[in-house]
């Protein structure tokens, strides 16, 4: 296993970590999902996302994004993901491997339809099969299915364009129809 495949493991487990001791509302939970997810927001204005998440969640992503003033989409989907391991997380990486931008909130809505609906058929796929039973042999850590093609594109997301084309060959087949 190469370094950058090491780190984002790490971050796997980091991320298990933040599940196992879920705690929205804790200032310690929250310094270390900004930190996590290297947010940059200031721990006022994360309360004010989360205090709003809390409220609202139950509604769903788009409610979200809709009805909250700023471009917190990313949030968001890290929140609900770190919720719900059967969720998908947008973020500059994963929009960029893609090729797509989420730069509005009607552009991170459109990705995350799209997304949600790529995971779906990328799951069922020959290629994911492949690709679980490299991740349990190598990676050997227990997490949704959801988390581990997280990291499948979390990884891809880092690496240089040869690198990145023996990723896609391996595991990818079929990511350029998002």
């Amino acid at each position: 296993m190469n370094k950058l495949m090491a780190s984002r493991v790490f971050k796997i487990k980091e991320y298990l970590e933040l599940v196992n001791n879920l705690d929205v509302n804790s200032t310690n939970w929250q310094k270390k999902f900004n930190t996590y997810y290297n947010l940059r927001l200031k721990p006022q204005n994360l309360a004010e996302i989360i205090k709003h998440y809390n409220v609202n969640k139950h509604k769903g992503f788009y409610y979200l994004v809709n009805s909250y003033q700023g471009r917190c989409a990313v949030v968001f989907s890290k929140l609900l993901a770190t919720e719900n391991a059967n969720l998908p997380i947008i973020d500059k990486n994963v929009s960029e491997f893609f090729g797509r931008r989420i730069n509005t909130p009607s552009r991170a809505k459109s990705f995350y339809a799209d997304l949600q609906e790529w995971y779906k058929n990328y799951l069922k796929s020959s290629m994911f099969k492949k690709y679980d039973k490299w991740f349990v042999e190598n990676v050997g850590v227990n997490v949704s299915d959801y988390k581990k093609v997280d990291l499948l594109l979390w990884l891809a997301g880092g690496l240089d364009e040869k690198d990145k084309e023996k990723i896609v060959e391996c595991f990818l087949i079929g990511y350029e129809n998002l």
